[in-house]
């Protein structure tokens, strides 16, 4: 299952109904309007990438009164990797934090 954070710009006085609306959709857990840059933040979930994409994404991108989207998957904590290359080409690095004795 994969979830992500959707920060929505609508139209001017259209957050409310964006979010109602979009909080009954397949796929969201939730959605609630906020006071910031971004004027509705959904959370959803799907699948697999590929169905976020093509299904759940392109659903909120069509809504009535959605201007613009950012869409944040969220990254689940994982075994630690190896330092290399990842599949998306950045190249991850492991941290080691001390604490005082």
């Amino acid at each position: 299952m994969v979830r992500a954070y959707v920060l929505i710009l609508t139209g001017v006085g259209r957050a409310p109904e964006v979010a109602t609306s979009l909080a009954k959709r397949k796929g969201a857990r939730s959605a609630e309007q906020t006071v910031g840059p971004y004027d509705v933040i959904a959370q959803v979930e799907a699948s697999d990438l590929d169905h976020l994409a093509a299904s759940v994404l392109r659903d909120i991108q069509g809504q009535a009164g959605v201007e613009r989207t950012m869409t944040c998957v969220v990254v689940e904590p994982g075994p630690a990797a190896a330092p290399g290359p990842s599949r998306t080409g950045a190249v991850s690095r492991s941290t080691r934090v001390r604490t005082a004795p």
